[in-house]
């Protein structure tokens, strides 16, 4: 019995790839590198989809998600409560 190589699985994926995987360029990443307790930070991020179309942004801090946006949503934005986090 003739089995296939994994090199020519591997050729036929990467075959496909171009049409099945898009992605996110990040622009610009606005983050103060540290703020006093009780400061105002203001957070920002400008990305370029490529022509798709944008699912999600979220925020996190200390692994903790703080804020989703998801414009299919309705409401499309959530925020979520996190230690040192209040969203305005």
């Amino acid at each position: 019995m003739l089995v296939p190589s994994p090199a020519k699985y591997f050729k036929t994926i990467l075959q496909y790839l171009p049409d099945a995987v898009k992605s996110l360029r990040l622009v610009e990443l606005r983050v103060p590198t540290h703020e006093p307790e009780g400061g105002m930070a203001l957070l920002g991020c400008q990305y370029d989809l490529e022509g798709d179309t944008l699912y999600s942004v979220k925020w996190y801090k200390d692994g903790r998600e703080f804020y989703r946006f998801v414009p299919k949503n309705d409401p499309p934005v959530y925020y979520f409560q996190a230690p040192g986090v209040n969203v305005e």
